[in-house]
């Protein structure tokens, strides 16, 4: 893997090149890239294999600009947002390359010449009548707007809410910021805040004060720099969870600085700026990322849900640390496991540490959670397939008092949990959707609920913790 200083080096040539700073190092590269990493090497190996010669779906990022009644879309909303949006795919690009050595478009914005086409909505009521919470009843005016334009049933929606206001020197937002938690990989949806000063252009602008308001402030005080990591980063955070993306801090000692879809929304692109610690893209996350429709440009079993069981056949412990060994069984090809981890007494799943293991020929996996140091954790192992699908099974790991895992309890547990679900399927199964028919009866889209453990989080604003590895 590249060295720390290296990605930053290349991450600031990056900004200054697109930006014109840099002018005479033109000719150098944008993106060096990484060293191969085996999970993820395995994983492509297997979804490119299930998706060879499928046609392209077609499937973009849809954006839509919302605004009230009585207030007219934020001062040059549209080059703004064209230029956001470049840069959060680029981002994701980036990171893919860097990282991992994968080539990928980014995200799959929806462009027209050359500039990012932004679905406009007027809403019913003036400004005042919209807030935090206000996320569903918009959701619905946006479904009722674009009824001939966006299928909610089968496209990725990022709203963006031109909801700003001012008093007097005091920027003051009302808007929802957060993904919705029935996102997936065939459907999702997020919102997110503009400003006028949210600008990628802006993001080494350490001169400039930003004064601003929000639920969870009375009167915070940036940079526009800063700022502008912390609300641009929650638009690609929140972006993470609209295709589907849980909390994932990455694994300890992953990479330099704190991960995207932890609590990275608050440092992205920081090293622009003096930052010391930029987001960076979880291998996790990647993983999800690289198996996501968006990107493998398939709908090969898109709409089928996930469906995997995943048998464990050892668990082994040590002190802060264990051990589990398992097969996965699918009618669909996993290509990854991911195990997910965080303290039970946290206030949120934000600080989520994730290990990743490839999938064996015979679907067998190994996989290693260290760090566990706290009495219980939240554990959920989740069997990643090939079409962007990831199963969620849950259970709690419990230590002794010499921080050593209970592999025998955990066992149990999980084969309690396990033969339940059998029993469950067997008594309701559910049909597998056809590939060429969204499941429009599958899940409520009228109302959202948020991604996160904590019901107040909503991504760029989240609850300002700096989640740290233990």
């Amino acid at each position: 893997m590249k060295s720390p200083s290296s990605l930053m080096q290349t991450r600031l040539l990056t900004h200054l090149l697109r930006s014109g700073t840099a002018l005479a190092l033109a000719a150098a590269p944008l993106v060096h890239a990484g060293d191969t990493h085996p999970v993820m090497e395995a994983a492509r190996a297997r979804i490119a294999a299930f998706h060879q010669s499928q046609p392209d779906n077609g499937a973009l990022l849809r954006v839509v600009y919302f605004h009230a009644a009585d207030q007219a879309p934020l001062a040059n909303h549209r080059t703004r947002v064209d230029r956001i949006m470049k840069d959060v795919s680029r981002f994701y690009r980036e990171e893919m390359a860097a990282r991992f050595s994968v080539e990928t478009p980014g995200l799959p914005l929806e462009l027209r010449d050359g500039s990012t086409i932004i679905h406009e909505v007027r809403g019913q009521h003036p400004a005042t009548q919209y807030n935090h919470q206000s996320g569903d009843a918009i959701w619905n005016e946006v479904k009722a707007a674009l009824t001939e334009t966006i299928r909610p049933d089968r496209e990725h929606v990022l709203i963006l809410h031109g909801l700003c206001g001012k008093e007097g020197d005091l920027h003051v937002f009302h808007a929802p910021y957060y993904g919705a938690g029935w996102s997936d990989h065939r459907r999702g949806l997020c919102h997110a805040a503009d400003c006028e000063k949210l600008d990628p252009e802006l993001l080494t602008a350490t001169d400039q004060p930003f004064i601003f308001k929000e639920h969870y402030y009375e009167r915070k005080e940036l940079s526009v720099a800063e700022f502008n990591t912390w609300y641009l980063g929650g638009i690609a955070h929140e972006l993470g969870h609209g295709l589907g993306f849980p909390h994932d801090n990455g694994s300890p000692g992953e990479a330099a600085g704190v991960s995207l879809m932890g609590g990275g929304n608050l440092h992205y692109r920081e090293d622009l700026w003096g930052g010391k610690n930029p987001a960076y893209l979880a291998l996790a996350t990647a993983l999800r990322f690289a198996a996501h429709p968006m990107v493998t440009r398939s709908d090969k079993a898109r709409w089928q849900p996930a469906a995997a069981s995943i048998d464990l056949t050892d668990v082994r412990s040590t002190p802060g640390k264990i051990r589990i060994s398992g097969r996965v069984l699918s009618d669909i090809p996993v290509c990854a496991l991911i195990a997910t981890a965080w303290p039970t007494d946290a206030r949120t799943d934000h600080g989520a540490m994730t290990f990743c293991s490839a999938i064996r020929e015979d679907g067998s996996f190994e996989v290693e959670l260290t760090h566990l140091n706290k009495p219980s954790w939240h554990l959920k192992l989740g069997a990643l397939q090939v079409n962007g699908a990831e199963t969620k099974d849950r259970l709690t790991l419990y230590l002794d008092s010499e921080a050593k895992p209970d592999s025998d309890r955990l066992l149990a547990d999980w084969r309690k949990l396990t033969a339940a679900k059998s029993q469950t399927v067997t008594a309701k199964p559910e049909p597998a959707l056809k590939t060429n028919t969204p499941a429009t009866t599958a899940i409520d889209l009228s109302g959202t609920w948020r991604f996160a453990a904590d019901p107040q989080d909503h991504g760029a604003n989240a609850t300002r913790e700096q989640w740290r590895f233990p």
